[in-house]
């Protein structure tokens, strides 16, 4: 029962800036990772949206190779209209590790900043019923092309923020971090009522 509230964590999808090596390429890459934060997970869908001056003329080159992911029934693509990248990948192995998805490399003529985000993500585990595990994202706001007084690109700032904020820790209930601690405080109240009552009787 006390280990309850440590079952508030979630799958993690976050975006990781790779340090360019070659001088002078304004390419920009960012490897997209998964921390299932041990969760078994089978399956990831979802999009990364782009927004900010520099969406306006982007490009975006995807990598797969060294993925955690060996099958996609949707493979990353750019829509460059829509400005977004859509997926669904998965492995029938199950994924309990943190690990690499796919990695974009990005150019634009133009300077700016550019916002990079992800919306409809969604998390199964690897249980045979396809059940939807909750799930905490992290966007970044990058500065492309953008350089400080000793010529290196300005550093890169990541943002949290979060898809859902239910955990299961019953089959069949979903019940919020707040509720949960209700819950856990009742039931130690019930424990200590009920051995009061025995010492009484004893």
């Amino acid at each position: 029962m006390l280990s309850l509230p440590q079952n508030s964590s979630a799958a993690e999808l976050s975006f990781v800036v790779v340090p360019n090596i070659q001088a002078g390429d304004k390419v920009t890459t960012l490897e997209v990772r998964i921390n299932p934060e041990g969760r078994n997970l089978n399956v990831v869908e979802g999009s990364v949206s782009f927004g900010g001056i520099v969406s306006d003329d982007l490009s975006v080159e995807i990598n797969t190779d060294g993925s955690v992911f060996t099958m996609w029934p949707t493979e990353p693509s750019y829509n460059k209209s829509e400005k977004l990248i859509h997926f669904v990948g998965g492995t029938p192995n199950g994924l309990t590790k943190e690990g690499l998805l796919f990695r974009m490399r990005l150019s634009s003529s133009l300077d700016g900043n550019l916002d990079v985000s992800w919306s409809g993500v969604k998390t199964y585990l690897n249980d045979g019923l396809g059940t939807e595990e909750s799930t905490k994202v992290k966007s970044i706001s990058l500065n492309l092309n953008a350089k400080n007084s000793d010529g290196v690109t300005v550093e890169n700032n990541p943002k949290d923020d979060k898809v859902s904020e239910v955990d299961t820790i019953f089959p069949g209930f979903n019940i919020t971090k707040s509720v949960r601690i209700l819950l856990l405080i009742i039931i130690l109240l019930s424990a200590i009522f009920y051995g009061y009552k025995k010492f009484i009787k004893n």
